[in-house]
């Protein structure tokens, strides 16, 4: 997982900042959501496996979200929703998430437990490419700036595409979340090392993408290990604005 803080590199280095939403305005303290209910429909999926973001990356958002405050998020891959139930239950009752994805039939099979925990009317699904959506959201310059934070789960080789994107729809001090960026590990293993094909093209896509965001002036980085257990969800990456 790759954790990225959006900040403007004009100013002065900031160590600590509150974002100023008072302590009472701020989604109450829930325990964490029980994932295994929200995933039961994906078992008719071969793949279920590879495509849920684990419990404990989804514990460690969600404790986030609330520490920042968030109100406004957009998720980038919704799959069955997973990831979307535990930023809903994190965020105020007055929160939304713009959750995307190209499949409505996935995210159908956990609609329902997202309404039955009450929070589907934070929920905007927009069903289609990524990279249209956002660029409609972008079209409108009230959204610049409007989103406190994103977690990106999505087609690999368009990483670095969204992250161009986000950067102007959260807001400086706000918080981009990639997952997968450390791919089971491969993204440091030789060259040479016996992949397959489909996991070399996805290897290059995030060295790629590690490499734009190490380089990046208007972010800070740190890439977390979570749920280093999972090949295909090892390496989390945040970025702060």
């Amino acid at each position: 997982m790759m954790l990225l803080r959006t900040c403007d590199p004009s100013a002065a280095p900031v160590h600590a900042q509150h974002d100023g939403v008072p302590a009472g305005e701020r989604a109450p303290a829930r325990a964490p959501p029980h994932h295994r209910a929200a995933h039961l429909g994906v078992l008719r999926c071969f793949f279920s496996g590879f495509m849920l973001s684990p419990p404990d990356e989804e514990q460690l958002l969600s404790l986030l979200l609330k520490v920042m405050g968030a109100r406004n998020t957009i998720e980038v891959g919704v799959f069955t929703g997973g990831s979307v139930l535990a930023t809903a239950l994190a965020i105020p009752d007055d929160g939304r998430i713009v959750a995307i994805d190209v499949s409505r039939e996935y995210f159908d099979l956990g609609r329902p437990v997202i309404e039955k925990a009450g929070v589907a009317h934070k929920v905007d699904f927009r069903e289609g490419p990524a990279l249209s959506i956002l660029a409609d959201l972008l079209a409108d310059e009230g959204n610049e700036g409007a989103f406190d934070f994103a977690f990106v789960d999505a087609d690999k080789p368009n990483y670095v595409r969204h992250h161009e994107q986000l950067l102007r729809l959260v807001r400086v001090g706000g918080v981009l979340a990639y997952d997968n960026t450390l791919w089971g590990g491969s993204v440091a293993l030789p060259d040479d090392a016996p992949l397959t094909e489909g996991d070399r093209e996805i290897r290059a896509a995030f060295r790629a993408f590690n490499a734009r965001v190490a380089a990046d002036a208007w972010v800070e980085a740190v890439q977390l290990p979570v749920a280093a257990s999972s090949k295909r969800a090892a390496g989390f990456y945040m970025c702060e604005q």
